[in-house]
């Protein structure tokens, strides 16, 4: 795929990273990794992305030869960096190079910042001067920072439908109904010696109690509101 195909959808890559923030300062870069891959693969297939509602966005980890961290339709390649430092400027500077031969576009983005005075340095010669000591016709890169403060803060996966068409609401109500069946369980426990013990099995039940309750009282409102 060309850089002008690519271009909206490395667009809708960008506004997506922009808008999402870790959930919290995790101990390990591929737990920062997973997150976002979780993240975008929901947004870009929510149907909010400009790209065709039919078209599917593969989002997928350590794809191609150069094992980007995380990459879109095998095209465009992000590489993550947790609490970027001096040392590893070096590293990244050689990564984006192998990047922008194996990708459309290429994405560095830092979870947190030790060294900003190095970040700010290549991004200067990577993004705001395009073509200076590197191939024109190398992919475009984009710098993002995400700041340890903010954590917890930004957009998640859970605002986006899931990748196979069904929505959060869609998980909540499985929810709704593991905690009924539970319940059933419960009930068979303290009734016909199920597989629950007894204190287990009263939480189930009273857990299940609740939920229908609550679920009777809100259609009850609704039926009520259409009578009015």
């Amino acid at each position: 795929m060309s850089l002008g195909t690519n271009q909206q959808l490395a667009s809708d890559v960008v506004s997506a990273i922009k808008e999402w923030t870790p959930s919290e300062a995790h101990g390990h870069e591929s737990k920062f990794q997973n997150e976002l891959q979780e993240y975008l693969d929901y947004r870009l297939n929510s149907g909010s992305s400009m790209i065709g509602a039919n078209e599917q966005i593969v989002v997928e980890r350590e794809h191609g030869n150069v094992n980007g961290d995380v990459v879109v339709n095998g095209a465009i390649g992000i590489e993550m960096k947790r609490d970027f430092s001096n040392n590893q400027a070096k590293k990244l500077r050689g990564q984006i190079e192998e990047y922008q031969r194996e990708y459309t576009h290429v994405i560095a983005l830092a979870c947190g910042i030790e060294d900003m005075d190095g970040w700010r340095k290549l991004k200067n010669d990577y993004e705001n001067q395009p073509g200076i000591g590197m191939n024109p016709d190398d992919a475009p890169v984009r710098f993002i920072h995400k700041a340890k403060s903010n954590y917890g803060t930004g957009d998640s996966a859970s605002n986006y439908e899931h990748a196979d068409g069904s929505s959060q609401g869609g998980a909540e109500l499985e929810e709704l109904a593991e905690v009924i069946e539970g319940g059933v369980k419960g009930y068979q426990s303290l009734t016909d010696g199920g597989p629950m013990d007894s204190g287990k099995a009263v939480i189930a039940v009273a857990q299940a109690v609740f939920v229908v309750g609550f679920v009777l009282v809100l259609i009850g409102v609704i039926l009520f509101s259409f009578v009015l």
